[in-house]
């Protein structure tokens, strides 16, 4: 039996009252001729072990409400209020019933009277909806009774079919809870009336959020764990196909991506500092192999160290024409030293120069060769050239 939770998803956790269903016999609200059809409901539910039912009920709920963010105190009491009620099988409507008047009286510190009111006004606003839907609730309540009982997943199709059959109820529930809050709030204190404040607020939060997702589910995106259902043993193999087509959506999202031209990046050959970049780039543009890969690698390190080898060389020398441009005054000075800077660097650009080549040379086949940019020219990547000697 999973009417409670289908019923939380839908109405958001709202009129908790929509799960303290009248006894038996004392059904005002409902048609005469469709009393035997709830019996038969009834019976078919009896044969649900509801312990089991309801383990699975308690974890569905805690996932929604952690993957949805209702986390305040008021949240945390609701899903509380929900978890107790849920213990108590469906076709126990007077002990749900007392289960659920019992956690409100003491989450308001309510009197007798107080407690009383809520019943009354609980149970007028629950027959109201169950007079006015009833031809459209009973069928979806029968068709998840048999879904569970056959030990079956629930399908998009099915969730597409209850949300458009639903979704007009939920804001009359709303609106019920809120009439009875209302009546209720006559008769508080300004104590209770805050923290009623506080918990309406957050119900019509959880209210709002559900109706963003009725949206998608009756546009048929539904998948069980907008309802929890991760672990439920009926929907595994749902999940496993569930996880599979988003693995095959994410694995058709970085295949789109990969196809994107990689943007040859502007490289500053005389600063060795950059050939890192410049030799990834080389190694996804061209699809390289580990082989490839490994070889691209081996002769960035080379051409590094002989860089490294010169600066340790001229190094200094380098960072005294730097030292002094900084601190040069006039155009001809500043000239003058940018010269020196270049003319000190153009061997680190020489080398940079070699390693494109010998990464053409000796890393890239004929065939990845006529993927180079230009390679209709009889020039190398002029770009590269020019950036490395500026």
């Amino acid at each position: 039996m999973r009417m409670g939770l289908s019923t939380l998803l839908i109405l958001a956790a709202a009129p908790a009252f929509v799960f303290a269903a009248p006894p038996k016999g004392d059904r005002p609200g409902v048609p005469p001729d469709a009393e035997k059809k709830i019996k038969e409901l009834e019976k078919k539910a009896g044969g649900v072990s509801w312990d089991a039912e309801a383990q699975v009920i308690h974890d569905a709920h805690r996932h929604v409400f952690e993957r949805n963010g209702w986390n305040s105190e008021s949240d945390l009491f609701a899903l509380n209020l929900i978890e107790q009620v849920t213990n108590i099988a469906p076709w126990q409507g007077q002990e749900r019933e007392a289960a659920f008047l019992n956690g409100v009286q003491g989450r308001f510190n309510l009197s007798n009277d107080q407690r009383q009111l809520i019943s009354e006004e609980m149970r007028r606003e629950s027959m109201t909806i169950a007079t006015k839907h009833f031809s459209t609730m009973f069928p979806v309540m029968v068709e998840i009774v048999q879904t569970r009982l056959e030990k079956k997943p629930f399908t998009p199709e099915q969730v597409q079919k209850w949300s458009q059959n639903l979704n007009p109820i939920m804001d009359e529930a709303l609106n019920a809870l809120q009439r009875v809050t209302k009546n209720l709030e006559k008769t508080m204190t300004e104590d209770q009336k805050k923290r009623l404040k506080a918990d309406m607020d957050a119900v019509v939060r959880r209210h709002n959020d559900v109706k963003k997702m009725v949206t998608e589910w009756q546009a048929g995106n539904w998948n069980p764990t907008h309802w929890g259902l991760d672990r439920d043993p009926y929907h595994q193999a749902a999940m496993a196909e569930y996880r599979r087509a988003e693995a095959k959506r994410n694995a058709l999202v970085q295949a789109a991506e990969s196809k994107q031209p990689l943007v040859q990046p502007t490289i500053n050959g005389a600063n060795e500092s950059e050939w890192e970049k410049y030799v990834q780039w080389f190694k996804d543009y061209y699809g390289c192999d580990d082989r490839q890969r490994g070889a691209a690698d081996a002769i960035l390190k080379s051409c590094k160290k002989e860089a490294f080898d010169y600066l340790n060389a001229r190094g200094k020398e380098i960072e005294k024409n730097e030292e002094l441009l900084r601190s040069a005054e006039g155009e001809t000075k500043k000239t003058y030293y940018q010269n020196e800077i270049q003319r000190l660097r153009k061997p680190i650009a020489d080398i940079f120069d070699r390693l494109c080549l010998r990464l053409d040379e000796t890393v890239l086949t004929t065939e990845q060769l006529q993927k180079k940019p230009g390679a209709n020219s009889d020039k190398r990547d002029q770009k590269t050239v020019k950036a490395s000697r500026d």
